[in-house]
């Protein structure tokens, strides 16, 4: 889908996902081998089920640490993050849009 521009570029779609201390270590510690929901000030479901996927949320405020405001707000207030199982970024949005979620899920399972 389209991305944001005004997100960080260190963080778009198709890039490694970019550790940063957050409040109990560090965030690639909390990443799982399966898609998740990253958000930093945006609320998000706790997990989602897209047509048999279970996706897990994490949820950051954007005062965790100044390492990953850097590294994921941008300009931004709040971003969500659509992370495959490999730790790479799939899709990022400004906003919580579930059918965006989706649509993203779909296309990087090959589905959409």
């Amino acid at each position: 889908g389209p991305d944001v521009e005004s997100l960080p570029k260190v963080t778009r779609p198709g890039s490694t996902i970019a550790d940063a201390p957050v409040s109990n270590g560090w965030l690639i510690d909390h990443l799982g081998g399966q898609f998740q929901i990253l958000s930093v000030g945006v609320d998000v479901p706790e997990t989602l089920e897209i047509d048999g996927i279970n996706v897990a949320s994490l949820m950051f405020a954007p005062d965790t640490s100044e390492a990953l405001a850097q590294r994921y707000l941008g300009e931004e207030g709040g971003a969500v993050y659509l992370v495959r199982p490999d730790q790479i970024v799939a899709a990022r949005w400004s906003t919580y849009d579930e059918s965006a979620i989706k649509a993203a899920l779909n296309t990087a399972t090959g589905r959409g």
